[in-house]
């Protein structure tokens, strides 16, 4: 069994499981009104046991299925004959009444449902619902890059089991503009709200499919292995001798050995040039390219040990050119992940027959880390994960049945 380890900026945790069925959801007769006395004038009250508050600032985690089910949940609410129940999933209305029965493409959903009297008075709960792709469905290939989309970069994703694509949205607005081929998407991320949105993929024969949340942000993706030192940061318009950047000696020394990134912005000139030089221009690290426009920015260049001899000797490191403005300079390093093992074996689950169970000091230290499980997937009738608390009353990641869908390792925002 690998070992179950702490992320650069993260943490670990738990279990994977395979075992039968066990039944979290309870049954109402929904003909009956709960309080028989309760009157026009009484707030609502949502009485589901199975529709737990929210934890730690989590919602509940209503029970996962798979696209080919639909969503299916009856809501009791008192007093029933002067409430309306109305559902609304990613915060758009889908249905008004006690029990929802819908379809949903794959995805994580926020789910909420609301009840509201006839003088106004409501009540609402907040959930979360899983949706899974099948297997044979097309997918996104799920890394934290591919779903990480920088406003205004032309941004390339991977899927697998995809034939053709015919359109895309994002967040339910349709890109378009974009190339797919060889199973690789290519298209500019446009100009909307930062914020996590559902991808949905449209094929060729009209059916769509939910690809999961992404992240759009203004913000360039960050290698969670990767540590960026910033050695300059400003915003300088590079116009040869008239204007440019030092980097003193001193600052890089460090880094002999290492990449170093330029970070730039193309504007309108009539040519564009990039040099990297010392004080006196006698020494290059980067030669002149013209041309510039057509690379992407950052620009890396190894800083070699002859290159920091030639910076000491002759008073710094020169960034000049023409046709562009310079952002930043950094150095990108690879560092290895922090482990912090919380439990190591080797334990085939079986619900409360055989688990794993982290005490409360084990995991409190990892409060708002990533958590990550080691499993791999055994013979038995079927397989279902679940992470929960020592007395099963609230889920840390609710019930996924079809485990074996999941690769290893499976993590957790803790």
């Amino acid at each position: 069994m690998k070992t179950i380890y702490h992320n650069i900026s993260r943490a670990l945790m738990l279990l994977a499981a395979s075992a039968s069925l066990l039944g979290i959801l309870s049954s109402c007769d929904k003909e009956t009104e709960p309080y028989a006395t309760a009157a026009e004038t009484d707030s609502p009250k949502i009485l589901n046991t199975n529709l737990l508050d929210p934890k730690d600032g989590q919602p509940y985690g209503l029970p996962t299925i798979h696209r080919d089910e639909n969503f299916k949940f009856d809501v009791i609410v008192t007093p029933a004959q002067y409430t309306t129940v109305e559902w609304f999933v990613n915060g758009e209305k889908v249905f008004e009444g006690n029990s929802i029965d819908m379809a949903l493409i794959a995805g994580d959903y926020d789910v909420k449902i609301l009840a509201t009297t006839t003088k106004g008075l409501t009540t609402w709960r907040e959930c979360s619902l899983t949706v899974l792709p099948l297997d044979s469905d097309p997918t996104l290939v799920d890394n934290p890059k591919n779903r990480w989309f920088t406003i205004g970069d032309t941004k390339t994703v991977e899927f697998s089991n995809t034939p053709d694509i015919a359109k895309m949205f994002l967040g339910g607005a349709e890109i378009n503009g974009f190339t797919f081929e060889n199973g690789k998407l290519t298209f500019t991320v446009p100009q909307m709200d930062e914020g996590s949105y559902l991808l949905v993929i449209q094929t060729a024969d009209g059916t769509k499919y939910g690809c999961g949340k992404v992240t759009v942000s203004q913000e360039k993706y960050v290698d969670p292995g990767v540590q960026e030192t910033v050695l300059w940061e400003g915003a300088t318009n590079i116009n040869w001798g008239d204007s440019n950047v030092l980097i003193p000696a001193a600052a890089l020394e460090p880094f002999i050995g290492k990449e170093i990134s330029l970070h730039f912005e193309i504007f309108e000139e009539e040519y564009h040039a990039v040099r990297v030089t010392t004080t006196d221009w006698k020494y290059d690290l980067v030669g002149q390219i013209d041309g510039f426009e057509s690379y992407s920015s950052p620009f890396t260049f190894n800083y070699t040990a002859e290159h920091h001899q030639a910076v000491v000797e002759r008073g710094g490191m020169l960034v000049v050119g023409f046709g562009y403005r310079l952002t930043k300079v950094s150095v990108m390093e690879n560092v290895g992940p922090k482990e912090a093992t919380l439990w190591e074996g080797e334990i085939v689950t079986d619900w409360d027959n055989s688990k794993v169970l982290l005490e409360p000091s084990v995991v409190a230290p990892f409060a708002g880390k990533q958590l990550v499980v080691y499993f791999e997937i055994v013979d038995a009738e079927y397989h279902s994960f679940r992470v929960i608390n020592d007395d099963w009353s609230c889920d840390i990641v609710p019930q996924i049945d079809g485990f074996e869908s999941h690769s290893s390792p499976y993590v957790i925002d803790y």
